[in-house]
């Protein structure tokens, strides 16, 4: 297990997230090493215990995370700083509230001034730093993005530390790689019993209008794509009591997510895009550059970061909503994610025990922070019988809610893999495993949002001439209010009801109707 070296009020080290402070532990056993070969030995370089890529889809720069006894940490740093194949190479480092929150840091930092700083001022900031600029920010004045050089004297995380106490800068962060959650692929469900859910929605009602339109593109993000195993979706179809469904071969999760969303809306276009294992700004940046290049209306963010207090950085924050606001032809995208399935907040506190591990312990800080960005629709799940999911995060950013398998709370961490939230629950399936038995897999939040983002193609199909907030405001109208009075049996909280305003932190504003968001959207509402 990684060993930290130190507390981070002894070493100082604070990761600036979106004017969130993040404490830090540098690890004292392994290092990250950057390279432009697939050539160089590393092993020659620096001798160590274990050696693990970190895929990140930065062009022309491959990463390699080193394991090393800790009494060889410095040498083995400085080595690989020396030799001439190594761009970089950096300490790792964790949360200090996380054993596995692992932080891996790129050359790129962040830096906003203050607004009555010159861009003389700023460019002798930049030089006395040795920072080369890249490129202003979009949407955000006085902002750009640099790179460090062979001369800049601190690593990314030190310098923007510094950097955060010059009067003339607002905010300075560095670009971290983050390791994202990955979902073993169960067996492979059978499509005769996979539609249950297209019933709960009143998709096959929705469908006498509208089955979809090829025009309306679904992009479905996400680290575990097969894209050479995946057939164009109208190229196989699986016969359901409503006719033929474009079949996606399910062989990683990710292409299940993708087979769920195109359920719903059977005639549009699906655009699958992968990401790496490991995501950082300039990542998120391009993917949904690339979703938007492509003409989606809809982008399913498939993916949750494999750490538990994760708010999004500026760069972050603004790729979301320049997606929502400028994608679509100017209309803006409707953008869906999942809660989670932790059955945790996605932003709160919650007091921890009885964690393997120790891996948290007391007073826990919880937060999602592309789950709590305003322009993302958060979809938590519910079963079939209208019941929370036992493990569907919640909070005060959920939209909406869909029907999914039933289960218990999951959280995948780097090291430990899949780990059951506790305190344990056994009986969540219950009676309601006669509903989805052919499925034989735990349900998520993810395959909600895919539901979810499915309706919105619908909507868009009969009515293209909508703006994304106009799709999701149509999607939280007509929404079924469910009800679950139950106590959850994990937390014992009840907050399966609605407030004045019409939301529930369990539910949002209830499950998404396929049926009436259609009907609404064409004008066809009934009478």
């Amino acid at each position: 297990m990684a060993s930290p070296g130190g507390t981070p009020q002894q070493q100082g080290l604070i990761l600036q997230r979106g004017h969130t402070e993040l404490l830090l532990h540098q690890l004292e056993d392994r290092l990250l090493v950057a390279f432009r070969s697939s050539d160089v030995d590393l092993l020659d370089i620096v001798p160590g215990l274990m050696y693990r890529p970190l895929p990140s889809g930065q062009p022309n720069t491959l990463f390699e995370e080193i394991l090393v006894p800790p009494e060889d940490f410095s040498a083995s740093l400085r080595a690989a700083r020396q030799h001439p194949d190594i761009l970089f190479a950096y300490p790792v480092y964790q949360l200090a509230d996380s054993v596995e929150g692992f932080v891996y840091l790129t050359q790129q930092i962040t830096l906003q001034f203050a607004p009555d700083i010159s861009p003389a001022a700023q460019k002798a900031i930049g030089d006395r730093h040795h920072l080369k600029q890249l490129r202003p920010l979009l949407g955000a004045d006085q902002t750009f993005v640099y790179e460090l050089t062979a001369h800049t004297d601190h690593n990314p995380l030190q310098l923007t530390q510094d950097l955060q106490q010059d009067l003339a800068i607002t905010l300075a962060e560095p670009n971290v790689l983050l390791p994202l959650a990955v979902r073993e692929m169960p067996f492979a469900p059978n499509p005769q019993g996979r539609h249950w859910y297209l019933d709960a929605i009143q998709a096959p009602q929705a469908w006498q209008m509208t089955k979809g339109d090829r025009q309306t593109t679904i992009a479905v993000l996400a680290p575990d794509l097969d894209l050479e195993n995946s057939a164009e979706p109208t190229a196989a179809t699986s016969e359901t009591p409503y006719g033929a469904i474009p079949e996606i071969r399910p062989t990683t999760w990710g292409n299940t997510i993708a087979q769920l969303a195109i359920d719903v809306a059977p005639e549009c276009t699906l655009l699958l895009l992968q990401l790496p294992q490991y995501l950082d700004d300039e990542l998120l940046e391009k993917v949904l550059d690339a979703a938007i290049a492509q003409g989606a209306a809809v982008i399913l963010l498939a993916w949750q970061l494999a750490a538990i207090n994760t708010p999004l950085s500026l760069r972050q924050s603004l790729a979301l909503q320049r997606a929502a606001t400028q994608g679509n032809r100017g209309q803006g995208c409707l953008l869906v994610t999942g809660a989670g399935d932790a059955n945790r907040p996605l932003a709160g506190i919650i007091y921890e025990r009885h964690w393997p591990n120790q891996l948290f312990q007391g007073p826990t800080a919880w937060l999602d922070g592309q789950g709590n960005h305003p322009a993302v629709l958060t979809a938590s799940a519910c079963t079939g019988t209208n019941k929370k999911a036992s493990y569907s995060s919640w909070g005060e950013a959920v939209s909406l809610c869909g029907p999914t398998n039933p289960g218990t709370p999951t959280l995948w961490l780097p090291e430990q893999g899949m780990v059951a939230v506790p305190p344990e629950i056994t009986d969540d399936f219950g009676a309601e495993v006669d509903l989805v038995e052919a499925l034989n897999q735990q349900g998520c939040t993810l395959e909600a949002a895919a539901l979810v983002a499915g309706v919105a193609a619908l909507v868009w199909s009969v009515n293209p001439k909508l703006t994304g907030w106009a799709v999701r405001d149509i999607l939280q109208t007509t929404a079924e209010k469910i009800v679950d009075l139950s106590g959850d049996r994990q937390l014992q909280l009840t907050l399966g009801t609605y407030d004045a305003q019409g939301h529930s932190q369990w539910f949002g504003y209830g499950r998404v109707n396929a049926l009436a968001a259609v009907a609404l959207a064409s004008g066809n509402q009934p009478a």
